[in-house]
Formats: structure tokens, sequence, C-alpha cells
């Protein structure tokens, strides 16, 4: 000030010391933007005793007269407020940032002021940036839009849809999806030019908060369609690929499919093992597999990623590529049996040269994790919009049936452990609906949102629904339990949102990384966009406190373990941070009631989580070891076995009579039909021929044991992945520590000696020597031949020929 930097501390203490009213440790002073130069601001608490009968003018002449002779510079502005209300720090330091940001908002527990406070209300309103200087764009026909698509939903779930048949049957019907393609849901978001509706990102997300409360599969089928479907192609497709796609996905014609994930690669992308290889004709070839694929098998456009490689074999980055369903090197695989969301198809796909081009890429080569994460950050608003539809709905029907239900104490609704339950969920739809509004405008009006944001409402929302409704089924008692009522189909199928676009746990870590880290961009959303620059001082506290208990306490962790601790802790209590944020924009804009209401609940979670992870961080006690964890888990077979069920199921094996090849239908080279269960497919490899070969012929060949064929010390397994269909090499040594009972337990059982059949095998097996070979395995290596069994490998197998049963060859899911 003046071309001079004073401590904002020495000033509060001669505040204090101006006045025996004053508090000592109650003041903040903070500068403020006026009139084209900083202005000092002085927030100073009353001691209690003197509430009543202290002269505010007097008071507040004599803060400006000290601090005037002590520092030289002028007070604009003086604020006194009721004791114990000024913003703290768990630790009790002032929290200046916040004191401001509450001065700016005229929400300080005020108990007089200097100059008036009309007077500082002109000053807020000169000072208030951000969101609120640009003005909100005008939806006049996207409203309406948007409001005949929810009066419509309404009355047709009425009367067409039956969400227990759609559970029940795992699929949904297809007049639903006619009927909302004939309406225009699978083009919401896309522009009336290319065939959608043309609606603002609010109002699409309006459209699936209803639906969501209607059915939450339903609701997932449109999501999808919309952010992993279209928007890749709108936001980086080119001309062509928009004129060529865009127009049928919008219709509804066509579905839309996002082929990222694979068993590898779930919440971290990056690990991605799918290739496209430079192909001779020009482009790539994509070979990979991809798992989860919501619409995978309904869809008639999949945006496909890869690691684009060189003509040496090296990475070039993943890449995205859009490609019509039915080209060749396309092949549908399994549909996931899922344990909700049944509706929803979820399946694998398999990629076998399929060759893409230069027009059927997505941006360019290396940006692919953008297409991905934009997609997904998306995604995670939509959830959150979902999850605000059936928090709703759980309010609803807890109210319904309290309101109806009379026990011991009287009325449920009038029951405390009620009424502070529905409290909690109104104050949570309240916080939920400011963050998805809020960043919906943000979107609408082309503001740029961190990915920290993004990961913050898709921590928050699927976690208080979830709470929704669990508390839903236990308020129901019996009637949530059974399947007749909604309660029990609404758990199990919001049960993936917690899952979905990056588990809780996965993205409270990433969050948590990225504070610690300082993003320049999120605190600047913070402080410019949502100006909330109180909240982003207080998550910097808060991580920095956090950082510090965990560096100094968890016992036994490592320094790297720690840390990773203290980002997730970091996370959780951020994204609550983060959602306050929002809540105060809305509070600028409407003083109700029920958002003040909501503040302070919200104010209190953010507490009982801090002082949660305060307590977990502190704690010094020792912590296991992977290893003592493992050794605790299998002794736990002494108490409760470790049974694999067995017992036969349904066969759905194509009788081999049947089959193309007379021989077997797993052996043909052309039939997709599995043995039984046995999950031996012939894709063909030679051990896969041979292995289906003598699955057919020797239906007890799990109940075996496994002699060494040809070189001694050792045996050798083929067997097929259906995820990759190579085959796999496994050993064991004769100075194996391990018995072949527990190295072979997936795989067979030690059998009955009572005859032996010695099969061969004619294929190639490469050896691929291990960074770290363990004693056994140099043994093995030892006796092998040096560069691959190239000859027909040959196993004597012992069997039962009076065993008739047609037990699992392979019980993992793996082999």
């Amino acid at each position: 000030m003046n071309g001079a930097n004073f401590y904002p501390q020495d000033i509060e203490a001669a505040v204090q010391r101006s006045h025996p009213a004053l508090r000592s440790g109650g003041g903040a002073v903070f500068s403020v933007e006026g009139d084209g130069r900083e202005e000092v601001v002085v927030v100073q608490e009353v001691e209690r005793t003197h509430l009543r009968r202290f002269e505010p003018d007097e008071v507040t002449r004599r803060i400006r007269q000290a601090v005037s002779e002590e520092f030289q510079i002028a007070v604009s502005a003086i604020v006194l407020i009721k004791p114990m209300t000024l913003p703290l720090t768990s630790s009790g330091k002032v929290q200046r940032r916040r004191t401001r940001d509450l001065f700016l908002k005229g929400r300080l527990a005020e108990v007089a002021a200097w100059p008036a406070s009309s007077a500082r209300a002109e000053q807020r309103e000169s000072n208030r940036g951000g969101l609120e200087a640009t003005p909100a764009p005008k939806h006049t026909q996207s409203t309406v839009k948007a409001n005949e698509l929810i009066r419509w939903l309404r009355g047709y779930a009425e009367h067409r849809i039956n969400s227990a048949l759609i559970d029940e049957r795992r699929c949904v019907p297809p007049y639903i999806v006619m009927d909302f393609a004939n309406q225009g849901l699978f083009g919401m978001c896309v522009d009336e030019s290319q065939g959608g509706l043309g609606l603002s990102l609010r109002d699409a997300l309006r459209v699936i908060e209803q639906l969501a409360a209607i059915d939450a599969n339903l609701a997932t089928l449109v999501s999808l369609h919309h952010v992993l479907g279209s928007r890749p192609v709108m936001a980086y497709g080119s001309e062509a690929q928009q004129r060529r796609f865009l127009t049928d996905m919008a219709k509804g014609r066509t579905l839309g499919a996002f082929a990222l994930s694979e068993p590898g690669a779930g919440s971290n992308p990056r690990a991605i093992t799918a290739t496209a290889r430079p192909s001779g004709q020009g482009g790539w070839l994509i070979d990979g597999d991809k798992c989860w694929i919501g619409n995978g098998s309904w869809a008639g456009v999949i945006n496909i990623f890869a690691q684009v490689q060189d003509d040496e074999g090296r990475s070039r980055g993943l890449a995205a590529f859009v490609v019509e369903q039915g080209r060749a090197g396309i092949r549908i695989g399994e549909e996931a049996p899922t344990m909700g969301m049944r509706g929803m198809v979820q399946t694998r796909l398999h990629f076998k040269d399929l060759h893409v081009t230069e027009s059927d890429l997505l941006g360019r080569v290396g940006q692919g994790m953008a297409v991905a994460q934009d997609a997904m950050m998306q995604g995670r608003l939509f959830i959150a919009a979902m999850s605000l539809g059936v928090l709703k709905r759980c309010v609803q029907l807890m109210v319904r049936y309290a309101d109806r239900r009379e026990v011991s104490t009287g009325r449920l609704l009038e029951n405390p452990v009620s009424i502070q339950r529905l409290d909690d969920l109104r104050a949570a739809v309240t916080v939920v609906q400011a963050m998805v509004d809020g960043m919906a405008d943000c979107v609408d009006r082309q503001v740029p949102i961190p990915p920290e944001v993004y990961a913050a409402c898709k921590i928050v929302a699927p976690e208080w629904v979830w709470t929704g409704v669990d508390q839903l089924v236990q308020m129901l008692g019996g009637r949530g339990y059974v399947e007749n009522n909604p309660a029990s189909r609404m758990m199990r199928d919001i049960r993936l949102f917690r899952i979905m676009e990056g588990p809780t746990e996965s993205l409270a870590s990433f969050f948590g990384s990225r504070v610690l880290g300082s993003s320049s961009d999120f605190n600047a959303f913070l402080e410019f966009r949502l100006q909330a620059p109180g909240v982003a001082q207080d998550i910097t506290e808060m991580a920095v406190e956090l950082l510090a208990l965990a560096s100094d306490g968890v016992g036994s962790l490592s320094a790297g373990q720690r840390r990773q601790l203290a980002q997730a802790a970091v996370g959780e209590v951020a994204a609550l941070y983060v959602a306050r944020a929002f809540l105060d924009m809305q509070t600028t804009r409407d003083k109700a009631a029920s958002l003040e209401h909501a503040r302070d609940w919200l104010e209190r979670r953010i507490k009982l989580k801090h002082a949660e992870v305060v307590a977990m961080l502190g704690h010094s006690h020792a912590w296991p070891t992977a290893t003592q964890l493992t050794d605790f888990a299998e002794g736990l077979a002494n108490d409760i076995g470790d049974v694999v069920q067995q017992a036969p199921g349904v066969e759905l094996a194509l009788d081999a009579i049947l089959a193309r090849n007379p021989a077997g239908s797993a052996a043909s080279a052309g039939d997709d039909g599995a043995v039984g269960r046995q999950h031996v497919t012939n894709r063909g490899d030679g051990v896969s021929a041979a292995v289906a070969e003598a699955a057919r012929l020797l239906p007890a060949l799990a109940s075996m044991s496994w002699k060494p064929g040809s070189w001694p010390g050792w045996s050798s397994v083929a067997a097929v992945s259906t995820r990759s269909w190579k085959p796999r090499r496994h050993f064991l040594t004769s100075g194996s520590t391990r018995s072949p009972r527990s190295s072979w337990r997936s795989i067979c059982r030690p059998g009955w000696a009572s005859q032996s059949i010695r099969l061969r095998f004619g294929s190639t097996l490469q050896s691929k020597p291990s960074p770290n070979p363990s004693p056994a395995r140099k043994q093995a290596a030892r006796s092998m031949p040096p560069a691959s069994l190239s000859s027909r490998l040959q196993w004597r197998i012992d069997l039962d020929p009076s065993s008739g049963s047609r037990n699992s060859l392979l019980e993992s899911p793996d082999y």
C-alpha cells in the first residue's frame, strides 16, 4: 500500500488494541480492488460482553485512527461481526481469503459497519466478476424443447416403460429405442443442422435427470450415446466424418460406442495395449481386445483407441479412430452378465488386422488421450445429472413411505431419525443441483473447466446418491429388499455410478495430486470464474496440513505410500470445497432459505470429513505389508476353506453333429461356439486346436495329473487365453516350492492314475527369458532346447476312465 509492504497481522493487532470492545485474535485485514487501486478492509469480532453496549461509530473511528497513525494508510471499510464467526482453519489460523470472499458477497455475521451497507453493496458489485460479468445465453427454444421432452417422458413412462421387465430380461425393448429416436433423445446435444435438437447442455442435463428418475438404464443408454458416441465425433471429427456419422447418430438410426477399456487398462487408460501398426496398403492395422464396452454389440459406430506404432515398432502415441460396425477385423465378443444396469449391454470387442486410414482418425496421432478425456469429463457431468435425478426419486419415495407408515413411536415421517436422514438428502440434492447447473452454465458459456472440477463433481454426486439409495432400502425395510418394489433394482443399478468414468478412489487420488501440485488452472477457475478465492485458499491450507500429517504419521508406510494416502485424502476433502464454491455462487443469485440451509449442512460435512482424514493420517499404528495381507487371506482357508463351485450348469455348446466341422464345434476354425462352458475356442492356433480337441475327446480332462513327457524335471501345459488367443506356457519344476496342487488349482486337479493317454501338440512355443528368473525357472530353462520347442510336444495324461463328470476344463475366466 502506497509503495510499502505491510503484514496483515500487524494491522490486525493494532486494530484490536484500539478499543476494549474488540476481541483479541478475532480480526482479519485484507485488500480489495476499488477505483483502480488497492483499498484496505478490516473485519473484526466484537467481544460478547460488549455486544449490547458498545458505540459502533466510536469503535470504527478508533480503528481508522489507529491504523492511520501507526501505518499511514487509510481504511476503506470496517465490518464488526459477532464473536466466534470469523473463518478459521482447523488449527485456529485466520482465513483471510475466505473472509474477503464473504465480505464481497455480503455474507458476514455483521453487527455494525462503516461505511453503511448500501455503500458497500455498490463496492461489492464493482468487484464482482467471473461468470457474473458474462450474461447467461438465452436458450428460449432450447428450454421449450427440453420442457416438451420432459413432459413426453413423464407420460410415456406411465404406460410404455416397464423397468422390472427390462431388468429381468436384460434388454431394452426395441420399441423404446425407436420411440426415443423419434423424439430426438439421441440427438439432444447435436446441432440442428446435423439432425439434432440443438439443446443447451443445461437443458439436455435436465432431460437426463428426468430420465434417470424414471429408469437409470435408459438414462445411461442415452448418456453413453451422447458423451462417448457422438461427442468425440463432434469435438474432434473432421467435416467429412461429421457428415458421415452425426446425422444418423442424432436421429437414433445408429448408436455409438467407446472402445477404450481393456482387461489391464480400466481406470488407467494409459496402460492400453491395443496397437495400430503400419499397413503395407497405407494406414494402420489395429489388433487388441476391449472389454466392458457399453452398447458394444448394438453400436453402428465405434470410437476405438489404440497405441500407434511406427515401422520399427516404436510408439507414436495414443490415437482415436471412428469406425463403422461390420468392417472386416471387428468381432463382437461375449456379453458380461452385470449386477445392475441389466438393460445396458456390456460386451467385449476383438480387433484383428482391422484396417484404418487417416480418414478414420479423430484429431491426430498422439491426441487420443485428449479425445478420451474430453468425452470422459463430460460423461462425469452426465453421471452427476443422473445421480441428481435418482437422488430426488429416493427422497420422493422415502417421504411417501414415511408419511403413510405407522411405527411404535407414531408416524415414521415424524421420527427424528427419519427427519435427520431426509434433511441430509434434501441438502445433498441442493448441493448437487448447484454443481450440475453451475458446470452446465460454464460449458454453455464456453468457459473452460479444469479436469479437477469434473473429478470433484464425479466424486461427490455418485457417493451421495449411493447413500440415498441405501437409506431408501433401509427405511423401506423388508419392502426395500423384495424385487417387486423399485428400491432393490435402483441399488443394483446405481452402484455402477461409483465406478464408471473413473472410480471414486482413482479420481480422489488424481484430484489430490493436482491440488498438491498447485494446479494453476484449477486455482484460477475457483478464484476468478467462481469468485471463490477463499475456497482456493482453504483447499491449499488443507492440502498442506494433510500432507504434513501423512509425512509424520501413518506408521510403517513408505514415503511414496504416505504421499499416495495424502493425495486420496486431499482429493476427498477438496471435492467438498468445490461443491461449496458452486453453492456459494448459486447463493449470490438466489437468497432462498434452502440454499443457506444446504451451505450450513455442507460446512458440517467438510468439518466431519476433515476430522476423519486427520484421524486416519495422524494415526501411527503399524500398517500391514502386502505379504502380511496375503498370508492372512491364505490363512482364512483354515476357517472357511477355498470353495470353487463346480456343479454342472446349463449346457450351451452347439451339438457336435450340427457343427460345421463334424469333428467338434470347438475344433472348427469357423465356429464361434465354445465346448460347453470350457471357454476353449479355436482361432487357427495349433495349440488352441489341440487343447480343444483334447477337451472334446476327454470330458474328464479336469480330473488329471500332469507328468513329464520328454524332458525330465519339468512339465509344460499349453492353455489358451480367450482375451488374446495366444498360447501360454506354464512350468513346474522339481525344485518348485509350490506343490502342483497349489500351482495348478485353477487349471486342473490331481486325479487318479488308472489309465495313461499320450497326446501330441504340434505347435511352436516361443521361449522368452524372465528378467528376474527364480532358481526353479533357471533349472527349467537349462533343460529346455535353446530357442524354442519346435518339435511336437507330448505329455502322458493319467485319467480316471470311470469318471463321467463334465467338469470345466479351465475354471479361471482368464483361460
